[in-house]
Formats: C-alpha cells, sequence, structure tokens
C-alpha cells in the first residue's frame, strides 16, 4: 500500500478549498465531497497514526466527534440555503455512522 505524504494531502486539501466555483455550487455531488473530507483526514488520522493509541481504547468514539463536526458544516451550508448540498452532507454523515457502528461496535 502506498503511503500518502503530507504535503500530497495538503495540496489535495488546499486544491478542494481553493476552488470557490465548487463551494458555491448548490448540487448534491458537490455536498458528498464536501461531507467525504472530514471523515476520509479521520480515518487516516485514526486508523493510520493513532491506531494502537486511540483507537483500542475508545472504538468509534473518534468517528462520532467527526460526525458531529461534518454536521457543523452541514448547518453552514444550511444557513447559505444550499439545500441540495446539505442533502449530500447529510447523505454521507449518516453512511458513515452507518459504517462506524457496524465496523467499531459489531
Amino acid at each position: 500500500m502506498k503511503k500518502i505524504r503530507h504535503a500530497e494531502l495538503v495540496s489535495a486539501l488546499r486544491l478542494i478549498v481553493s476552488n470557490k466555483q465548487m463551494l458555491n455550487k448548490n448540487t448534491i455531488p458537490n455536498g458528498i465531497i464536501m461531507g467525504l473530507i472530514l471523515p476520509v483526514i479521520a480515518a487516516l488520522i485514526f486508523e493510520v497514526v493513532m491506531h494502537p493509541i486511540w483507537i483500542t481504547a475508545n472504538r468509534g468514539l473518534p468517528y462520532f466527534i467527526v460526525a458531529a463536526l461534518n454536521l457543523g458544516v452541514l448547518r453552514y451550508f444550511a444557513g447559505k440555503h444550499q439545500e441540495k448540498t446539505v442533502q449530500g452532507i447529510m447523505l454521507v454523515t449518516f453512511v458513515f455512522l452507518i459504517v462506524v457502528y457496524f465496523f467499531r461496535y459489531k
């Protein structure tokens, strides 16, 4: 498995965040992409970097914290009246929580 370098991850995130036209589109795929940013970063951090320390003691807690942060992003876009983006973020958040429940708590 190829390791992702920190510089590659930072440049990819800058590309996503710097594209302001993408942030202003009100589409479900745009919401899915935005909703995936925090869970992917959390999975990389908690599964690869902090696995022996954090996950064994708290199992699903870090992922629920990330889901709460994702719901904060959802609230931000709801305030901007971007309903389709909110639907995409909500879809990703709930699928993420279901996956965490079945793979971390079962």
